[in-house]
């Protein structure tokens, strides 16, 4: 019985071996789409393996040094049991590179063992080339200085040079917050990319900037450089500025007011013919708007209301340039363009206070005196009407004995002008009988610097100096001021 018992299980292993003899298939590791390969022990755990990567590795060409086996795929052919097709990803490493193949491998059994027959790249996989270190900040500083140096944020624009300067000095800080790197495709011998995401801080010296940019960067396989180039790099946003704590007290309001001291209006303007310096007691008060910066140089308009003016309350709209020179900053000008056309005055006048009484000599084109004249303005309208009354004195006479002419006219708060007519007056201003002419009209431009009513009509030249507040029911009484003038032409 015991023998019998023997010899069953002897048939039993024998009929299992047979079996598996029978079987190739069963030589081969199954496919588990994981990696089999040993570095350590430079083996698959399998000899047909071992000996397919070995063939792989030289017929294919594959650089470095496997790191990773795997079988994707089998598609066996259970008939014959002695054809498989397999699917394999070989993963190698050099140096500097990581290499991930894909292939389809046709396999025969064939005296006792498997051997690899054909093989060809997998078309349903793109075999990838990966640089084994990204980008790194040095690389970033050096793409920045070297390869870009200025960055215009705004390419199209003509007229704007808003750029950012990165060099040594300049660039404070460099952040990488995000890299993502696409491998190059070796079938399509693209190259790698990476793909990043920095913060810059760089300064000029008196600010400091920060500016968010998306950075690319290529590893050109061709060039034999083995190393990551620059290829483009756009902002993500607009950057920021903060002034460093110099500039800022450089460029406050306090020390901008300050260094307005004794400084004039350079003005062109028909209104301020030699400009007006401003001083505290010059101006009541001055309102600053935004700096606008231009490389080492910045401009800031301002607001300055004019004090202690009688006639019309002055704004001047200025526009203050300072320049860096290294180390500090300088005051270079302060302008203003006038005009007098609806939104591009940069001076007004805000009110008026045009009642009241006025005087003054009237002179030739050649200066010489032959007549002084006295406004009334008694009535000033919200529409810029007004009306009065003048007399027109010819040197020798009485004022008493010269009637008062009513007038109107207007007023303009934007170019400050005053605009009268009246009767025709025949007015002698020679001693020919031909000198003489007809006027009706008073043009009468304000001037900022004196505070007075100039017309400058061809023999018809006068400043009318204001002589204080009338109620609007006065009559004009210039006795006392043509007294004052006859003794100062005496006098002259």
């Amino acid at each position: 019985m015991r023998k019998k018992v023997w010899l069953m299980g002897i048939i039993a292993c024998l009929c299992v071996g047979l079996t598996a003899c029978g079987n190739p298939l069963k030589k081969l590791p199954e496919a588990t789409g994981e990696n089999i390969y040993d570095a350590e022990e430079d083996t698959t755990g399998n000899d047909f393996t071992d000996d397919l990567l070995e063939d792989l590795m030289d017929e294919a060409g594959i650089p470095g040094d496997v790191t990773s086996f795997v079988i994707n795929d089998r598609d066996d052919n259970e008939e014959s049991k002695e054809r498989t097709e397999l699917k394999v990803e070989v993963t190698t490493e050099t140096d500097t590179l990581k290499y991930v193949y894909y292939y389809v491998v046709d396999c025969k059994y064939s005296d006792g063992k498997w051997v690899m027959k054909d093989f060809s790249m997998d078309e349903d996989e793109e075999s990838l080339i990966t640089p084994l270190a990204e980008v790194t900040q040095d690389q970033v500083k050096d793409f920045l200085v070297n390869r870009v140096s200025y960055y215009d944020y705004t390419p199209d624009d003509w007229f704007d040079n808003t750029y950012a300067e990165f060099s040594e000095d300049s660039i404070v800080e460099i952040k990488i917050n995000s890299q993502k790197v696409d491998p190059g495709v070796i079938g399509a011998a693209t190259d790698p990319v990476d793909n990043l995401k920095i913060t810059v801080v760089w300064t000029n010296g008196f600010c400091n900037y920060t500016g968010d940019f998306d950075l690319v960067c290529i590893y050109n396989l061709n060039n034999g450089s083995a190393e990551w180039n620059y290829k483009s790099m756009e902002h993500s946003s607009d950057y920021t500025q903060e002034m460093t704590a110099e500039t800022e007290a450089a460029l406050s309001d306090e020390q901008m007011t300050a260094d307005l001291a004794g400084y004039p209006l350079i003005t062109d303007s028909y209104n301020f013919s030699t400009g007006l310096v401003l001083t505290e007691d010059t101006m009541e008060s001055i309102t600053f708007e935004d700096i606008v910066w231009s490389d080492t140089s910045c401009t800031r308009k301002a607001e300055i209301v004019l004090a202690d003016q009688s006639i019309f309350k002055v704004h001047v709209i200025a526009n203050f340039t300072y320049s860096y020179n290294g180390s500090e900053w300088n005051l270079n000008s302060v302008k203003y363009s006038p005009g007098y056309y609806d939104g591009m005055n940069d001076c007004w006048a805000s009110d008026n206070n045009l009642v009241g009484n006025y005087s003054g000599i009237v002179r030739n084109y050649d200066g010489t005196q032959y007549a002084t004249v006295y406004y009334s303005i008694l009535t000033v309208n919200a529409d810029g009407s007004l009306s009065g009354v003048l007399k027109w004195v010819p040197n020798g006479k009485d004022p008493a004995s010269v009637d008062a002419i009513e007038f109107v006219g207007s007023y303009n708060e934007k170019s400050m002008f005053v605009d009268v007519t009246f009767d025709q007056l025949r007015i002698q201003y020679g001693t020919s009988s031909w000198d003489y002419t007809y006027i009706s009209r008073g043009y009468l431009r304000y001037n900022v610097e004196t505070n007075t009513l100039v017309c400058d009509n061809y023999n018809c030249r006068y400043i009318l100096e204001k002589e204080g507040a009338a109620e609007a029911s006065e009559e004009v009484t210039p006795e006392e001021d043509a007294e004052e003038t006859s003794e100062e032409d005496a006098e002259e």
